[in-house]
């Protein structure tokens, strides 16, 4: 399978366009996505009944949700930034651009203009909530429920306090052994964690890395993951997020092996089995793609990444 350009061509019909944004959509080009779609609502026929017709609306549907999601992350940072500077109006001038989109975009879709007052609001309030509250305590405590364990264990996850959040939810586990929520904490555990216990600095320089490369600074995000990977040979996450770079270079060969290091390091490694998929999906591995799912669907039952990913895959295969 040939990967897409880095510039999208012109004249190329509906079913041409969106093929064109899944592959995109698989490399991690999410804004070449954007536009692929967003090209092949335009195109000549689109939302006609005809060979080409029938792949406009899920496009759009993809872009407006892209759009939407991103200025709605867009305004949540803007508003946190606002809040930890003091200013008094969280919902400032800096976030208000991005809000008002948010407003025409679900007035666009219908929804009453009271409804969208609503969820504006109770945005600010939950945002500015979440500003204020504490960090939890850099010491785990031992004395919560095994649910709260769970929810301790996810917060300390997504602050980037990775042996913190295994210990709460081995707390969990313990707690609640044959249960939902020692069920639930073990398989965030599996799925979620390294492998093997790293120091914070280590997660923090590839947290820095990633937003690297998130940033478009390639070089300086490889040069992160390589150093990372040099000193904490055994640690998969640098490999995985290595593996997704190469990916986005179109870089197949190498995205394929790195990725299957991290993988034999941490089998149970989520996101590595996701990345694998897209890797052999691009490669028309079909089968092989499927399989990676498949070991990822056993890890985390239920995950909306997968089945979304699964989805973009059958409609590339069929439409080979």
């Amino acid at each position: 399978m040939s990967l897409p350009p880095d510039e999208l061509p012109t004249g190329l019909s509906t079913r041409e366009y969106r093929r064109l944004g899944i592959k995109y959509l698989l490399m991690g080009k999410n804004d070449h996505a954007t536009e692929a779609f967003s090209l092949g609502a335009e195109a000549p026929g689109a939302g006609s009944n005809g060979a080409d017709g029938g792949g406009d609306a899920s496009g759009r549907d993809y872009q407006q949700g892209a759009r939407f999601g991103a200025n709605l992350t867009n305004a949540v940072m803007k508003l946190l930034q606002q809040h930890a500077n003091g200013e008094e109006d969280a919902a400032g001038a800096n976030s208000q651009e991005y809000l008002d989109d948010i407003r025409a975009q679900l007035g666009a879709l219908g929804v009453p203009e009271d409804k969208v007052a609503k969820f504006i609001e109770e945005l600010v309030e939950v945002v500015t909530v979440a500003g204020s509250e504490e960090p939890p305590p850099r010491v785990v405590p031992t004395d919560l429920s095994p649910r709260e364990f769970y929810e301790l264990g996810v917060h300390y996850k997504e602050l980037g306090w990775t042996e913190q959040a295994r210990d709460a939810l081995i707390y969990a586990i313990e707690g609640d052994p044959e249960g939902d929520w020692g069920t639930k904490s073990k398989r965030f555990l599996q799925a979620r964690l390294p492998r093997h216990p790293v120091p914070l600095m280590a997660e923090q320089r590839n947290i820095f890395g990633y937003n690297l490369m998130m940033a478009g600074d390639i070089p300086g995000a490889k040069d992160v993951f390589e150093a990372l990977i040099a000193e904490y040979p055994d640690f998969e996450w640098p490999y995985g997020n290595l593996g997704f770079l190469y990916l986005g270079e179109g870089n197949i060969v190498k995205s394929k092996k790195v990725l299957e290091k991290a993988l034999s390091l941490n089998p149970n490694y989520l996101n590595g089995w996701l990345h694998l998929a897209r890797v052999r999906a691009l490669s028309e591995e079909f089968s092989g793609a499927y399989e990676c799912l498949e070991k990822a669907a056993v890890i985390l039952p239920d995950n909306a990444d997968a089945e979304k990913l699964g989805e973009f895959i059958k409609e590339l295969e069929c439409d080979k």
